[in-house]
């Protein structure tokens, strides 16, 4: 009897951890036609693989209040920038940001965010396909 109530508890608590952690880092988006998002995802990796497509952060700064990422995306020709931003898919949050590009070079200002988990999204055009290519970095002060 004590070993089923036992194995009653962990379950519920299993459940419950489930729930409360798939609660706080589900990010809402929900494919339609995953079959779709599928072949496109395929297709969208094929293409940033053969024009070896890669968004570097060279320095993440930190002065009063004010963070500075700089980087790179580096790859061969045959793309344009079409937006870059800093995204945090697990918080619901508004960022402010200014975002500077020149060349393939960025450099991008955040004010009053928070130490955490961040991404840099950047949607390109490559033979007139628009591509999101994401770099997760982590914001702390040392």
């Amino acid at each position: 009897m004590r070993l089923m109530v036992a194995l009653i508890i962990v379950g519920l608590l299993l459940l419950y951890s489930t729930f409360y952690f798939g609660a706080i880092y589900f990010d809402g988006k929900v494919e339609k036609n995953t079959y779709e998002a599928a072949i496109n995802y395929d297709k969208h990796k094929k293409l940033i693989s053969d024009i070896k497509l890669d968004l570097s952060v060279e320095k993440i700064s930190y002065n009063n209040g004010i963070w500075n990422i700089t980087g790179e995306i580096r790859g061969k020709s045959g793309f344009s920038i079409k937006s870059l931003q800093v995204d945090s898919p697990s918080k619901k949050v508004e960022i402010v940001q200014k975002v500077e590009l020149s060349n393939n070079n960025f450099n991008i200002r955040l004010d009053k965010v928070s130490e955490g988990n961040y991404v840099i999204v950047a949607q390109l055009f490559i033979d007139n396909e628009s591509v999101r290519l994401e770099k997760p970095i982590y914001l702390k002060n040392m």
